[in-house]
C-alpha cells in the first residue's frame, strides 16, 4: 500500500525541487485525495504497532520515494 504514494510523491518532487509541471488546484486536490485515501486504507491501527513494523514501512516509503526520482 505505501508503494502507491510513488505517483504523489512525483508530484511533489516536480512542485518543489524541479517546478516542470504549474501547479494547480485540481492538480493539488488530487495529491491530497491520494494521500488521505492511503491513510484511510493503511488506517490509524497501524500507528498503534508502531515499533514493530517501522523499518519495513519506512523502506517501502524509501522505495517509493527513490521510484518517484527515478521517473522524474
Amino acid at each position: 500500500m505505501l508503494n502507491s504514494t510513488a505517483p504523489v510523491f512525483v508530484f511533489f518532487i516536480t512542485l518543489l525541487i524541479t517546478r516542470h509541471e504549474a501547479i494547480s488546484p485540481l492538480k493539488l486536490g488530487g495529491a491530497m485525495l491520494g494521500l488521505i485515501g492511503v491513510v484511510l486504507i493503511v488506517g490509524a491501527e497501524a500507528l498503534g504497532g508502531i515499533g514493530y513494523q517501522i523499518a519495513g514501512a519506512l523502506a517501502a516509503l524509501t522505495g517509493a520515494l527513490l521510484y518517484a526520482c527515478a521517473a522524474i
